[in-house]
C-alpha cells in the first residue's frame, strides 16, 4: 500500500538487470527504509521480475548474477514491478538511492518508469524525495576523512572504490553465496553508509 511515513526516509536499494543499456530491463528489485535519522530499518521490499519476451540478455550480465530466464516462481511482469518501484522512490519525504545509482540505477529506472508510462523523475524532487549515491560519498571520505575505512589497492597500487572489493577489505561480510542485489542493499552497502554516516555526525561534532 502506498503510506505516507511522514518522517524523512532513507530507501537505500540496489538491482540487478539484463544489461548495462538503460533500454535493458531491471529483474530483481532490492531496497530497504532507513530512519533518515537513526538509520533503523522502516520496511523492506524485494521484487523479482520477468523476463520481457522481447529482451535479448547481456551474456555478461548473466555470468554476474546468474538469474534464470524461466523457472522462477515469485516472478511478476514487468509493468507491475515497476508501479510498485515507483510508489516505493515517491514516498514523500523518501531520499533515494545506492551504490553507483547515480551513475546507473537511477537511469535504468528512470527509462523503464518512462516506457511504463509512468513520471521518470519526479522521484527526484517532488514531495520532499530526491537522490543519493553512496559512491561519490566514499571517494570523498578516501580524501578528506581516510580513517573511516580501510581503502583496498588495485594491483597497480590505485585505491578500487568497487563495493565488492571494499566489503572484502573492511570484512563487511565474510562471503557472498551470490551477487544478488537482496545481499548487496541489505548488508554490504548499509554498512558501508553507516560507516559514512557516523563518520559524518562525528566530524560535525568536531567542527
Amino acid at each position: 500500500s502506498h503510506r505516507n511515513f511522514g518522517m524523512k526516509s532513507i530507501l537505500v536499494y540496489d538491482l540487478e538487470t539484463s544489461g548495462l543499456s538503460p533500454f535493458d530491463q531491471a529483474l530483481q528489485y532490492a531496497a530497504v527504509r532507513l530512519n533518515a535519522e537513526t538509520l533503523e530499518e522502516i520496511d523492506r521490499q524485494e521484487i523479482d521480475i520477468a523476463w520481457r519476451r522481447d529482451m535479448i540478455p547481456s551474456a555478461d550480465a548473466f555470468l554476474v548474477h546468474q538469474i534464470a530466464i524461466s523457472g522462477r516462481p515469485s516472478v511478476v511482469s514487468e509493468a507491475a514491478a515497476i508501479i510498485a518501484i515507483h510508489q516505493h522512490l515517491n514516498e514523500p519525504n523518501t531520499v533515494s538511492g545506492g551504490y553507483n545509482t547515480l551513475g546507473f540505477d537511477d537511469e535504468m529506472l528512470r527509462f523503464s518508469f518512462y516506457r511504463t508510462l509512468l513520471p521518470p523523475y519526479t522521484h527526484q524532487y517532488q514531495d520532499g524525495c530526491g537522490r543519493f549515491d553512496v559512491l561519490p560519498m566514499v571517494i570523498f571520505y578516501y580524501l578528506y576523512a581516510p580513517d573511516t575505512l580501510k581503502w583496498p589497492k588495485k594491483d597497480d597500487g590505485r585505491p578500487s572504490f568497487k563495493l565488492e572489493d571494499l566489503n572484502r577489505e573492511n570484512q563487511i561480510i565474510g562471503r557472498l553465496t551470490s551477487h544478488s542485489s537482496g545481499q548487496l542493499t541489505e548488508r554490504q552497502l548499509i554498512r558501508i553508509f553507516s560507516a559514512v554516516f557516523k563518520s559524518s555526525k562525528q566530524i560535525q561534532r568536531d567542527n
